[in-house]
């Protein structure tokens, strides 16, 4: 199946928009994993060092936030997009 993926911010630098072909039936934690594994920088800006998605990241699914420590196998169907992006902090 095919997923578009939009990194946004400083995810970008490591990783373009675009379609990914996938699995079916991946969950949005098992596609970020593949497409890390595909693309190794996305997968250091993503991920830290005990495998979980870092927490200042914000996961989007079709522009509905995604919880990752509750959520994570969400399951994907054919066409979702996924955005990520990092929160903005200060004053």
């Amino acid at each position: 199946m095919k997923i578009l993926v939009k990194p946004l911010a400083e995810l970008s630098g490591s990783l373009s928009e675009r379609c990914y072909e996938v699995s079916e039936g991946l969950s949005v934690e098992m596609v970020l994993r593949e497409i890390g594994r595909r693309h190794p920088p996305f997968q250091e800006a993503l991920f830290d060092e005990q495998g979980c998605v870092k927490d200042f990241i914000n996961v989007l699914v079709n522009g509905k936030r995604v919880d990752m420590s509750l959520q994570a196998d969400l399951p994907l169907l054919e066409g979702d997009e996924i955005s990520l992006f990092s929160y903005v902090v200060g004053g």
